[in-house]
């Protein structure tokens, strides 16, 4: 991918009220914008009315189109109101590439984000074909709508014009605009969570994987409209999807069942037990998954 193919987008927040909503400005400016021109590039800005500069998100988007970017704007604000109502402020540079098809592969990738990138940042591709297989996906991969990786600040999510996205059901449901939009909430999160961490978290070079994953899912389901929340909740009971205590916020309960986790996260940051003092505790390198599990 070279710098010609690449559009930038800037976000800008400040108070809790200016990245509530998209002002006037931006969302006309998001709105006209063309299909990417993988030859041209150009500054898209998506910015709020902000009293004071609080955080500060910069994207470089490859591909997509139009609605795709709209939805980025729309999502990066979600991520960003999360942290900032929360009395965080997170500041990350991040690539999001959009491609008709995504596949991670399991085997090459799962267990590595937090420790070593390398092998996540080439296992998400649309590169080589394998028999009997689409482009890109391995004996070992899965087809995903998008997947973040850690060492190279980049998110590849898989376009909205794609026609596997109009039979995908992501936590049982049907993908439309608001869940899509989630999706996005979801991967900007992990550029934006890494900047939090403190200096005692970063020295201990802690597997923040899980930690990682509760963040993005407790932001993607609290930023989702409350119609779709309520829906998604209603396919998880919480008499049967909820952390016990938070021993149960580990990597096999994540690996297992990714979806479940991100409902069961939600439920627990919601709780006496979550909330922003579970995030102080993530960021300050104080909560630790009870064990790991290698893949």
């Amino acid at each position: 991918m070279t710098s010609a193919s690449l559009r930038t987008a800037r976000f800008v927040s400040g108070s809790l009220l200016a990245v509530s909503a998209l002002s006037a400005a931006g969302l006309a400016l998001a709105q006209s914008a063309p299909s990417v021109d993988r030859t041209q590039w150009s500054a898209l800005h998506c910015d709020g009315a902000p009293a004071r500069q609080a955080g500060l998100l910069q994207v470089t988007v490859a591909g997509g189109t139009e609605r795709d970017h709209r939805f980025t704007c729309a999502a990066a604000k979600r991520a960003l109101g999360f942290f900032l109502g929360h009395g965080l402020v997170p500041t990350s540079r991040l690539r999001i590439e959009f491609r008709e098809a995504v596949f991670l592969d399991l085997a090459g990738c799962m267990g590595a984000a937090g420790v070593d990138p390398a092998p996540c940042d080439t296992a998400v591709t649309a590169g080589a074909v394998n028999a009997g297989r689409a482009p890109g996906e391995s004996s070992h991969a899965e087809r995903v709508v998008g997947a973040f990786h850690p060492g190279s600040e980049t998110a590849l999510v898989t376009t909205e014009a794609s026609p596997w996205l109009r039979t995908y059901t992501y936590f049982g449901l049907a993908m439309n605009e608001e869940m899509f939009m989630s999706v996005l909430t979801h991967e900007i999160t992990h550029a934006l969570s890494k900047s939090l961490y403190s200096p005692a978290a970063r020295a201990a070079d802690l597997d923040i994987h899980v930690q990682e994953e509760y963040v993005a899912y407790v932001a993607q389901l609290s930023t989702m409209s409350r119609d779709l929340r309520s829906a998604v909740l209603a396919r998880f009971p919480a008499g049967t999807h909820r952390f016990k205590d938070e021993t149960d916020i580990n990597a096999l309960s994540l690996g297992l069942s990714p979806e479940p986790f991100g409902v069961m996260s939600y439920r627990h940051f919601i709780s006496d037990a979550g909330g922003l003092g579970f995030l102080h505790r993530i960021y300050c390198g104080e909560y630790r998954p009870p064990f790991q599990v290698l893949y």
